[in-house]
């Protein structure tokens, strides 16, 4: 499911959008007893990175800002 959210690194207020894949629990068998499936972790995916309407995905990558972007919407989903 594709997202948005405006999240603050630095000080700095950046508009990110991205795919989000929630978690999907293992199932070992179903009820027939045929056999179930592997669970999958949830995923994020960022798609887009915005600073006052200028596309920043390419400078954040470069700079190997994804990662500590990606801590901060972690950090902020935490504190809710």
């Amino acid at each position: 499911m594709n997202l948005s959210r405006t999240v603050t690194l630095q000080g700095i207020e950046f508009e990110v959008e991205f795919d989000y894949t929630p978690e999907q629990k293992e199932v070992r068998y179903l009820a027939n007893g045929d056999p179930g499936c592997e669970g999958i972790p949830e995923s994020v995916e960022i798609t887009s990175i915005e600073f006052k309407g200028v596309d920043m995905y390419e400078f954040m990558d470069y700079y190997g800002l994804i990662d500590a972007l990606l801590e901060q919407m972690e950090d902020d989903r935490n504190e809710n």
